[in-house]
């Protein structure tokens, strides 16, 4: 770890380490480093050594990747909410964190989140590098403008102490500015400085962006006449929602970073991975060809592709599901975050491109990037989350915070248990989320059931999601769900394939 802060440190020497290892390097990396972090975790962490005992384990057994990935699956239920806290941290001890981040549970319970220095200390030469790499802010007078939930939130808050570090370290003409989720400072500050910097980087939720984007516009905002760039997290995008701010704003076509993000999440320290050139590059060639989507992914859906640095992380896929394995301030050992996805080695991704007569190396060199910016890093995708959530704004739905709702013996009454919930898009790429809600057989679809139910499931969201709460506090209307009722067994619920009742719409 200690050569890795030194390469960070410094842009040219991390961009030809970066470039000059080959995809076998990263592998042969990636079970030493995991092997390792398993043993360390074993003798450092008490919930964990008591987790291996009940499920009669011994760690000395463990000695290679196949015996690893003998290990059993952990997850939030079976594992992270069933010991105490300092129990499930390094060295069983809460004191020595120095920070504690938060994001939101099942019901509304936050969930929380020690950090360690060592995990932390070098994500700001990690960022200042991205930074570097693909917004050029060692060239360009800059000005960040960082629009995600802040406050004990892990994703705004990491992303803004990071970027702060990295202005106020660096020599670069950088300026940072956080004002958060308020989208009506966010514009008076892009008013104000749009001719004071070379350019202006937006880093929020998709979703948000887009809001921006559009009250931007029709406040007089002309975006093409500024040089501006797009940083993302929080929840995936289409590509072609990223087609389509590309026009809004201006941002060239072989401009494959402008508009990019990546993947993160509390429980794993936050970033885990992110878009490169050639990860833009072979989405692009996924969202055109359909079939070598399903070559690259087992479906015909384009999800999120990233590329990872397995010296932090170890990813697996298990049952169309990712498996992660790293030590943040409670380490975790192959990991459900309940992601569903897969893994891509290096060079498999490639042989599937040269199945197709493609050549990204070439193809990129094409458009001004150079083999500098191309890493023989493993992909992973993500398709979304698989246990019973749905992404709004960056925030998680879940279907606990509607069952709440509909439990109420107000609602009870005329309602089967049986809902669905999804996020949509239209066509204009404005984001709500819908809620279809099977009624009793007796009971009929009227205006003024529909507004009841509406007012009780805003309530239920406002009352056990904070940050739904956080959320609707800050944009209004705008992330007020659209709820539609169904006559019992009709539409929506005419029929039934599965005994359980499913919740998100596919």
């Amino acid at each position: 770890m200690a050569i890795q802060s030194l390469i960070l440190k410094n842009r040219k020497l991390a961009m030809w380490f970066m470039s000059s290892r080959k995809a076998n390097f990263w592998e042969k990396m990636a079970e030493k480093r995991v092997l390792k972090n398993f043993q360390e975790v074993v003798h450092r962490v008490p919930a964990y050594k008591k987790f291996l005992k009940e499920n009669n384990i011994n760690s000395e057994d463990i000695k290679t990747i196949k015996d690893f990935k003998s290990l059993p699956i952990i997850d939030k239920r079976n594992y992270l909410q069933r010991y105490p806290i300092e129990d499930l941290c390094l060295d069983g001890k809460l004191s020595d964190k120095y920070l504690i981040d938060c994001s939101s549970g099942y019901s509304g319970t936050s969930l929380f989140w020690p950090r360690t220095r060592e995990e932390d200390k070098d994500y700001p030469s990690y960022m200042k590098l991205a930074y570097e790499q693909f917004y050029k802010i060692h060239e360009k007078s800059t000005l960040m403008i960082i629009t995600l939930a802040l406050g004990t939130w892990v994703g705004g808050e990491k992303i803004s102490w990071a970027t702060r570090e990295i202005a106020i370290r660096g020599k670069n003409p950088f300026t940072v500015i956080t004002p958060g989720l308020n989208i009506k400072e966010i514009i008076e500050i892009v008013k104000y400085f749009q001719t004071k910097y070379e350019q202006i980087i937006l880093v929020g939720y998709p979703p948000f962006i887009k809001t921006i984007i559009d009250e931007g516009e029709i406040q007089g905002i002309d975006w093409k006449k500024i040089n501006l760039k797009i940083g993302l997290g929080g929840e995936g995008y289409s590509e072609d929602w990223r087609e389509y701010i590309r026009k809004k704003i201006g941002l060239p076509e072989n401009d494959f970073m402008g508009i990019a993000g990546g993947y993160g999440a509390a429980d794993l320290g936050m970033s885990v991975g992110r878009e490169y050139p050639i990860s833009v590059l072979i989405r692009k060639f996924a969202n055109q060809n359909r079939k070598l989507a399903n070559d690259l992914f087992g479906e015909e859906n384009i999800p999120s592709l990233c590329q990872y640095n397995p010296s932090s992380f170890y990813i697996e896929e298990k049952n169309n599901e990712l498996i992660f394995s790293c030590l943040p301030g409670i380490p975790v050992i192959r990991y459900n975050i309940h992601d569903r996805g897969g893994v891509i080695p290096f060079d498999k991704a490639m042989e599937i491109l040269r199945s197709y007569n493609l050549n990204p190396f070439k193809l990129l060199e094409g458009k001004g990037y150079t083999k500098r910016d191309i890493w023989q890093l493993p992909f992973f995708y993500i398709f979304g989350r698989s246990d019973g959530t749905v992404n709004l704004y960056g925030v998680n739905v879940y279907i606990e915070n509607i069952k709440t709702a509909l439990e109420q013996s107000s609602l009870a009454r005329t309602n089967t248990g049986n809902f669905r919930m999804e996020a949509v898009f239209d066509k204009e790429f404005n984001q709500s989320l819908i809620i279809h809600i099977e009624l009793i057989s007796d009971t009929d679809v009227t205006p003024d059931l529909e507004i009841e139910y509406k007012k009780y499931i805003v309530q239920a969201l406002e009352r056990t999601n904070k940050e739904y709460s956080k959320l609707h506090h800050e944009l209004g209307n705008k992330v007020l769900p659209e709820v539609k009722l169904y006559n019992y067994q009709q539409d929506e619920f005419s029929t039934k394939k599965t005994i359980k009742n499913i919740y998100i719409k596919k």
